[in-house]
């Protein structure tokens, strides 16, 4: 409806300078017959047709803008829809693990915080949230019997899931407008050192997004209840995290998770009944 009645509106603009002009021009050519012709005319004349010019213009800026708004709301609705899709997924694929059900939600809350924190654009913060969403999509490949085994994994069992990585980087390869997605998937279990999965990565060679995840799931997997255990309490955790430091975690993201451990006083950032 805005946009019906600005395009009413500038027809109505156009309408009556058009209409002052036409009379204008008829007063000159007249007053030019009479010899009468004065440079007044000639300004006025001038200063109408500019304002012509400038309301066609500025109803043209105007048009562009609303549609620019238009498209703008187009895209943030597909993000959103997309976005809502991906979260259905995740809930699909953590409800296999009755353990981590809401697991993938929560790393995707803690790396948006350490990312925010590295100052993040709100671009690379988008592409955050939907890579640590799906960091483990490739756990859709994994027998529930394995994932919901009560006590200690074997070695053959334990083998199954650390293919999960290598699993979720290919289901997630075929979406090339987010090749992060696949790389957080692959590398979210290498460790700063080397000594991780699937490639042994070493440092920096592990890609950043990968490293902010690696921290946020090892923070929740601590602060969440499993088969064998309760959540740790917060300074277990916070140990456990300083001990990383170097050698499992990128020593800055892990100082900054222990910087949001600090002040997180009332320990609310861990899985809730």
């Amino acid at each position: 409806m805005k946009i019906q009645f600005r395009k009413n509106e500038k027809l109505a603009y156009m309408a009556v300078a058009g209409l002052v002009i036409l009379l204008l021009l008829a007063g000159v050519l007249l007053n030019w017959q009479r010899g009468a012709f004065t440079n007044n005319m000639l300004l006025l004349l001038s200063l109408l047709l500019g304002v012509l010019f400038f309301l066609e213009i500025y109803f043209l800026c105007i048009e562009k803008e609303e549609k620019y708004i238009l498209e703008k709301k187009r895209v943030r609705s597909v993000w959103r829809m997309s976005k809502q899709i991906v979260q259905t997924l995740v809930k699909t694929i953590d409800a296999k693990d009755s353990y981590t059900n809401g697991h993938s939600a929560r790393v995707a809350q803690y790396s948006l915080m350490l990312a925010k924190r590295m100052d993040f654009s709100s671009e690379e913060l988008g592409r955050l949230e939907y890579t640590a969403l799906l960091h483990d999509v490739g756990k859709i490949g994994v027998s529930d019997a394995i994932l919901n085994k009560k006590g200690k994994l074997t070695d053959e069992e334990y083998a199954v899931i650390k293919e999960h990585a290598n699993m979720g980087a290919q289901i997630l390869s075929n979406i090339t407008e987010l090749p992060d997605v696949a790389v957080g998937a692959r590398y979210h279990h290498e460790r700063y050192d080397g000594n991780g999965y699937p490639a042994g990565l070493k440092g920096e060679e592990i890609p950043l997004f990968a490293r902010i995840i690696a921290v946020a799931d090892s923070y929740d997997a601590m602060t969440s209840k499993r088969s064998y255990r309760a959540a740790l309490p917060q300074h277990v955790v916070r140990e456990e995290i300083s001990k990383g430091i170097g050698t499992q975690f990128d020593p800055r993201i892990a100082k900054l998770m222990l910087m949001i451990m600090d002040e997180d006083i009332a320990y609310e950032l861990r899985e809730t009944e």
